[in-house]
Formats: C-alpha cells, sequence, structure tokens
C-alpha cells in the first residue's frame, strides 16, 4: 500500500510540475483581433493634393529679407484608404542666408467622411529663385479620429511650389498602420 502512494504522490507531483508557470506548455498566444496588439500591420497610403499658401513674415534679417515665415496652406487631395480630401497645414519656414532652408510644421488630412489623419510635416529646400521650388521631406503620422485615432506610419514627400501664384502641388507615398 505504501508503494502504491508513493507512486501517486510522484505522480501528482510530476504533474502539478508540469502545469507551474514557468513549463512549456506548447499552447500558443491567440492573436488580439480587438486591434490592441502591436502596430506591426502597415498599409501603403499614397496621396496627391493641389494647394494654395500663403506667407506671413515672422523675422527679418539685416538687409531686410524675410527669415523666417509662417506658410499656412490648404487644398484638396486624393489619398488612398481616404479617397478625396481636404488638407491643411501651418509650416513655418526657415530661410538661410543663400536662399535655401527647411519648413516643418502639422498637417491635417480630413476625408468626406468628416475622418481626421494628422500628420507632422518636414522638408528641405534649394535655393529659391523666382519661377517653381521643390521640397523633399517626411510625413510622420501621429494619430487623428475615429479610425484613425491611432494612426501611425511615415510617408517621403515631395512638394513643388510656385512662388508668384502662391499654388503647390503636393504628392507622397508611404505606409501606416491606423
Amino acid at each position: 500500500m505504501r508503494a502504491v502512494i508513493s507512486v501517486s504522490l510522484i505522480m501528482i507531483g510530476t504533474v502539478l510540475q508540469a502545469c507551474g508557470p514557468d513549463a512549456p506548455t506548447g499552447v500558443r498566444v491567440l492573436a488580439d483581433f480587438q486591434g490592441r496588439g502591436p502596430k506591426h500591420h502597415t498599409k501603403p497610403i499614397k496621396g496627391s493634393c493641389a494647394i494654395g499658401f500663403q506667407v506671413e513674415p515672422l523675422e527679418f534679417g539685416p538687409a531686410g529679407q524675410i527669415t523666417k515665415a509662417r506658410t499656412p496652406f490648404s487644398g484638396r487631395c486624393q489619398i488612398s484608404g481616404l479617397g478625396r480630401s481636404a488638407v491643411t497645414g501651418d509650416p513655418t519656414v526657415t530661410f538661410n542666408s543663400d536662399g535655401s532652408g527647411a519648413a516643418s510644421g502639422p498637417v491635417q488630412f480630413r476625408a468626406a467622411n468628416g475622418a481626421e489623419l494628422r500628420a507632422a510635416g518636414a522638408a528641405t529646400f534649394p535655393p529659391l529663385d523666382d519661377g517653381k521650388v521643390p521640397l523633399a521631406g517626411t510625413l510622420e503620422f501621429n494619430g487623428g479620429t475615429g479610425r484613425f485615432a491611432e494612426a501611425d506610419g511615415s510617408a517621403t514627400l515631395n512638394l513643388t511650389i510656385d512662388l508668384n501664384r502662391r499654388t503647390g502641388e503636393l504628392e507622397f507615398r508611404g505606409a501606416m498602420s491606423p
């Protein structure tokens, strides 16, 4: 009888040890289908926008040239995942002594259904001339409303502005995980 009890206790101990928190069980964690898991599923995003902008000088250099300006803009876009959308932004532009510079600031895209996608934009440009100016940079998506509340990702941007007409053509391409 003692042998049976000893064997039974050994078996119970083995089972309990096998079910302990540190024992590998071969059970896989199920995917989080409620969307609260890690943001690793990105979708491509690309867009094309026509914008109009203003130039509001903020600082001047010793010769009276603008060294810093606010350049609010607005326009219309066609964006994958949003469709026809409105765009607004409020970048600040800083000019170098050679006429080149950098622009950065917030950008918002609003879809026809009201959903908003927010981004931080940053770009640089070569010395200005009297014609069109190319800017190259990035958009960093950082949230929004509705299905874009958790938006995250980035896109490269190319913007060509016409200084005389105060218009521009913005194109961007990247990836985002909502």
